[in-house]
């Protein structure tokens, strides 16, 4: 895992912050929630957790990795996966309840829980309702959408003509970003390798 951090996907500080407390707010009440992820084009967004508990970089990771690999059905409102995060509690099981809130399935609500049965589903179902109701209402999706074909830092934003890349790294929560690759990395494989090998 590069950096021992997960990827986070580039956005206005104010709108990362919306969403966040958007999600903290629904489901901050439910006791039965650990862990909140949500995710933009399988990236992460926002990460919800109470103050005394900590979630290792390599078990979101894990997490991202699994549940974006799982083929949902775009018409199943929702779906849950049992997951173990080892570094969390390598002889636990936990319940991923999995979401998305758009019909293109660009977004995706994740819910973190240690149990599994048909009232807990009925309670985070009219959570992530919510969720999506006020995402809606407030255009947060809209928002983000708008921010897709653009989603990449590129270096004229810097304003630092010499700069040719760079990858910048949160060690506080665990997150990096990097820009594009321009020239003369850009379509060159083998230069992008190296420049990989040498911050990894």
């Amino acid at each position: 895992m590069l950096l021992n951090c997960v990827n986070s996907y580039p956005l206005q500080q104010e709108i990362r912050d919306q969403v966040s407390k958007l999600i903290a707010q629904q489901i901050s009440p439910l006791r039965s929630v650990i862990f909140g992820l949500f995710l933009f084009e399988n990236k992460l967004v926002s990460l919800i957790r109470p103050k005394s508990r900590n979630i290792h970089p390599v078990d979101v990771h894990l997490l991202v990795n699994v549940i974006t690999g799982f083929d949902t059905p775009k018409n199943v409102e929702f779906t849950w996966y049992p997951i173990c995060l080892p570094n969390f509690d390598k002889n636990g099981i936990m319940y991923a309840y999995i979401s998305h809130l758009d019909e293109s399935c660009q977004t995706c609500l994740i819910l973190l829980t240690g149990m599994c049965d048909e009232e807990q589903s009925i309670e985070l179902n009219e959570c992530r309702k919510r969720i999506q109701q006020k995402m809606l209402t407030q255009n947060t999706i809209q928002l983000m959408n708008s921010k897709l074909k653009d989603s990449s830092l590129r270096l004229d934003q810097i304003g630092v003509s010499e700069l040719k890349h760079f990858l910048y790294k949160d060690n506080k929560i665990f997150q990096y970003f990097s820009s594009d690759y321009t020239l003369p990395y850009a379509n060159n494989p083998s230069e992008q390798q190296r420049i990989f090998f040498a911050v990894h």
